[in-house]
């Protein structure tokens, strides 16, 4: 299938994008006194039901504005289209702060932010909320370290989203629960089942995001669907539930009803991000504004009806979740077709690769098959084959910002779509959230040059097992090698 541009990300704003959102705040002209009564009688009655504020308050006339008076948490969003073209935003996630339930989301106006911010908490007491804006008119927010957020908010946060703590090279367990919505005019497409099965596998499903993830990282991250009950009673089974919501969906953007959702869900699930390390929103069928969001470092991913089924898309954003930023070549964002960060698939099934060099270093499951040299000789090997790479390196960087690794088409890589079996050099500046482009793609003999280092291929064996990649770096003056560990495991015969 056409690879597809349709992937959100935090990205380096300097002018953020505003867009409509439902009120949070309308007044009729009543004198103020009235108008005060009203409005503590609804924050009562919102405080009661669990309901959101903008879905409570249904006010037809001038908006109302409050002033920020809790701290909320940074992120900035990215949405690909299609055609190529993409939308940015930064938006601010409010827990228990300003009145609103937890999870709810506002566009940010007029902040002076980076995305060296990204994840951390921010207050300015004249910042405005309105009409699910908050506008911080040019001021530079307060950051505040989260051991001075309130009790409540750390008790109610799970530890891995709190400011500090957004960092990849995440191990583990985590589980995993995806969202099939019904609206009033339209719903999504896959039945739970099917979610199920294309998101977990359950024992049918040949590549997913669990089998993905698993086996990219031999088996050091494990995404699991949720079972269990939930804090308001829910029975959930294999990772996946119903929710419904009282409006159409139908031409309506991706974040007016990812907002929604995510009040429905609250209300009948309980707080979400104290359940559930992650959250997947199936969309349904007919809404505008993209084909696939997620928010760095967060917890929730958002697509596009179909979209929440196809593993380069689950990978791809649940990859934003853990702060990988996207992989590009030449002057186009996701073009860099080595890895999961790149284009997106429409395919059920595939294609069946992981994550080039720079992502692998950054996700840090292969420490010890990594090495930082400018001068090296040695045997480079596919991740899939780690188990039984004895002295062999998976990613070699050259500093400050140049990687090298072998990019086998074979085993959990063979699917890989551009450079089969070559060597690749990419580049990466820094050490989190930040794009990646490959360089170079080298066969048998070719060289290259980065930053006055020269990178050499002597040969590739693919008949070895493993099959690997003899390189040169510089002068190929070996440094001491780390201590070696030998399996029997077997990977996937050559393709």
């Amino acid at each position: 299938s056409k690879p597809t541009h349709g992937f959100c990300q935090i990205s380096f704003l300097s002018s953020p994008t505003t867009s409509a959102a439902t009120n949070h705040f309308r007044r009729p002209h009543f004198p103020t006194t009235f108008v005060a009564t009203m409005l503590l009688s609804l924050l009562a009655a919102v405080a009661v039901s669990g309901l959101h504020q903008k879905e409570a308050m249904n006010l037809t006339s001038d908006v109302s504005v409050m002033k920020q008076q809790q701290p909320c948490q940074y992120m900035e969003v990215v949405t690909e289209f299609e055609d190529h073209s993409h939308k940015e935003e930064q938006k601010c996630e409010l827990l228990t702060s300003d009145g609103f339930q937890f999870g709810e989301h506002l566009i940010i106006k007029n902040a002076l932010l980076s995305s060296q911010d990204v994840g951390k908490w921010i207050f300015h007491p004249e910042a405005e909320i309105v009409n699910g804006v908050i506008d911080f008119k040019g001021m530079e927010p307060k950051f505040v370290p989260a051991p001075e957020l309130s009790e409540v908010q750390n008790t109610l946060m799970n530890p891995k989203h709190l400011a500090g703590a957004f960092k990849a090279g995440v191990t583990g367990t985590k589980t995993v629960l995806a969202i099939r919505v019904t609206a009033t005019d339209s719903s999504t497409s896959a039945s739970a089942s099917q979610i199920s099965d294309d998101v977990y596998g359950n024992g049918r499903d040949p590549f997913n995001l669990a089998s993905g993830y698993a086996t990219c990282s031999t088996n050091k991250l494990l995404f699991r669907a949720y079972n269990g009950t939930t804090s308001t009673g829910v029975r959930i089974t294999n990772g996946v539930t119903d929710i419904s919501i009282s409006r159409t969906a139908r031409g309506q953007s991706m974040n007016s009803i990812e907002s929604t959702v995510l009040s429905a869900a609250a209300t009948r699930l309980g707080t979400l991000r104290t359940q559930f390390d992650y959250v997947m929103l199936c969309l349904p069928a007919g809404v505008t504004g993209g084909i696939a969001y997620a928010y760095i470092g967060g917890y929730v991913s958002v697509y596009n009806d179909n979209w929440c089924r196809w593993p380069s898309a689950q990978m791809h954003e649940l990859g934003h979740n853990l702060r990988l930023a996207h992989s590009g070549e030449g002057t186009q964002q996701y073009a860099d077709q080595t890895g999961m960060m790149g284009f997106s698939y429409s395919q059920d099934d595939g294609p069946v690769m992981c994550f080039n060099g720079p992502k692998l270093w950054q996700l840090g499951w292969y420490t010890d098959a990594t090495l930082t040299s400018s001068n090296w000789n040695g045997r480079l090997i596919s991740l899939c084959d780690y188990t039984r790479r004895g002295s062999s390196l998976i990613v070699v960087k050259i500093n400050p910002e140049y990687y090298v690794s072998f990019n086998r088409a074979a085993g959990c890589t063979r699917g890989t779509v551009e450079a089969r079996n070559q060597v690749v050099v990419h580049r990466y500046v820094g050490t989190g959230y930040s794009q990646s482009y490959l360089l170079a793609k080298l066969s048998a003999g070719g060289t290259f040059s980065v930053g006055g280092v020269p990178v050499r291929v002597n040969s590739i064996n693919l008949s070895a097992s493993p099959a690997y990649a003899d390189v040169t770096i510089g002068s190929g003056s070996t440094p001491t090698k780390y201590p070696t560990m030998f399996s029997e495991a077997s990977t996937d015969e050559d393709n």
